[in-house]
């Protein structure tokens, strides 16, 4: 629980330009793709990864993006059934980019849903499957999210699965001038 909660006040310091870098956003996938292999096989769950074609670089904090990532497609795997899928993909345009995570896992209930986020909440049906957890997975994810200028949202029906969404504007290295 130190180790999350150094980590949660890491990630709500929004990153200064010398933090930022381009990400790379189908190598870092792959990485934590690979990072959650073994876990994804030990719970006999499908890790898929699905590659957008032309995904650009991002401007961003490559290790909170990784983190952020992490964090949600390990939460997807806990709550995914054996014989189940979690997918990692990501779209671009213009102005954004969106990091999707999609499992058909135990999902969560409407009136659950506006909490997630909130430090140490977990719900009913999370803490009645899964014992281990601190609460402050999906905090964390927020707040680099947030940090970034972002925001993180989801879609989830108990018994269908959850999509969470992280939404990622476009921003880039600031200048000199010249």
């Amino acid at each position: 629980m130190v180790a999350d909660l150094l980590v949660l006040s890491h990630a709500r310091e929004a990153p200064g330009e010398e933090q930022r870098t381009w990400v790379d956003l189908p190598t870092l996938m792959v990485q934590v793709a690979d990072r959650l292999a073994d876990r994804a096989a030990q719970a006999r769950v499908t890790l898929k990864l699905v590659e957008a074609e032309g995904l650009g670089p991002l401007w961003a904090q490559r290790e909170g993006l990784e983190t952020a990532l992490t964090n949600l497609a390990g939460n997807a795997l806990k709550y995914t059934p054996p014989g189940g899928e979690v997918t990692l993909s990501a779209l671009q345009d213009a102005d954004n980019t969106r990091l999707i995570v999609t499992d058909n896992g135990i999902g969560i209930a409407e009136e659950d849903q506006p909490r997630i986020f909130e430090e140490f909440f977990r719900a009913p049906a999370a803490r009645s499957r899964v014992t281990e957890g601190t609460g402050l997975g999906l905090s964390i994810v927020q707040s680099i999210v947030e940090a970034h200028g972002g925001r993180c949202t989801v879609d989830s029906r108990p018994g269908e699965g959850s999509t969470f969404t992280l939404h990622l504007p476009h921003r880039y290295p600031e200048t000199d001038g010249g």
